[in-house]
This record gives structure tokens, sequence and C-alpha cells, in this order.
């Protein structure tokens, strides 16, 4: 399985604390946006990233902001991205373009940062806490990774780009 998802270098530590103790994934992987969900697709790796450096590469970085906290139906916590969402919402459907158009989930896309997971119904605790998470909202999410996901969930990195100035 793959997936591309989106870095900052100075989102707030605190976040990153929070999903350690929270989400599954927090000891696997840094706080990231999603925007293209874990996908298995038969496509070459050089095709893929050939398509990736097309669709960033006049793409700079993108400012961005915490939202609400969002409790999601099927168990996920998340901080909604306010500022800089119709940029990450654009990239999200021009990355879903051509080879990856048939990865495409059937469901809404909300740019986040999800900070927690439970069984459904029972993140409640996840909510209180969130809430007094104290965090600065503001950051800048300057890379953008192709990662294949390894047998334990791990974030295996195939390719970054630097939204600045293309391919690192």
């Amino acid at each position: 399985m793959q997936c591309i998802y989106l870095l900052s270098d100075d989102i707030d530590p605190k976040i990153q604390n929070f999903r350690a103790h929270h989400d599954p994934l927090g000891k696997l992987i840094g706080p990231h946006v999603t925007v293209v969900f874990p996908f298995k697709l038969e496509i070459s790796e050089v095709s893929l990233k050939n398509h990736i450096q097309q669709k960033v590469e006049d793409l700079l970085s993108i400012k961005a902001q915490l939202g609400e906290i969002v409790e999601a139906k099927d168990g996920y916590v998340y901080f909604a991205i306010s500022k800089g969402a119709r940029q990450i919402n654009t990239l999200h459907d021009s990355l879903y373009s051509g080879p990856l158009e048939c990865a495409l989930l059937d469901r809404e896309y909300i740019p986040h940062i999800t900070i927690g997971r439970a069984p459904p119904g029972e993140t409640a605790g996840i909510m209180i806490s969130a809430g007094n998470l104290h965090t600065e909202t503001r950051f800048t999410l300057t890379k953008l990774v192709l990662e294949r996901i390894g047998d334990q969930g791990e974030s295996i990195p195939i390719a970054q780009y630097d939204l600045s100035r293309g391919p690192a």
C-alpha cells in the first residue's frame, strides 16, 4: 500500500505528543495531512513519481491553520484545517487524476490532521483532552511525501517533494 501526505517543519510539537498517546499511528508517523489515502495499484513507482512531480511542479508551501476539533463517526478525532484548506483540496483533486483516478474514495474530503482514534462511540475522552490542548495553530506545509506503508503500519518514504523548490 502507498499513500501521499503533506508535512510541516513548524507544527507545534504538542500535537505529536498528543497523537503518541491517542492515535495508534502516532508513534509510526508524525502529524501530517493525507492528500491521497492508502491505495494499492498496479503502477510503477517511476510513473507515480512523474505524476506527482507534474502536479506539484508549481505548488509552493501552504500556509495553514488548525480549525475546529472534529469527532468523526468512524472513531477518528482530528483538527480540521481552516486556513489553507482550499489549496489542499485543489492538490487532493489534482493528485486523484490520471493514474490515481481509480483510487479516489467515494466520500467527502476534509483536510485535517488526525490526533486520536478510538472505537466509534468511545472518543469522548480524546475530545475532552483535545479541547484542553493549547497549541499553536499556524504552520506551513512544506513537503509532500509519497510513502509505502510497511507491514506494521510504519511510513517508509519513497519520494519527498520540497514545495518551494521541487523534488528533494
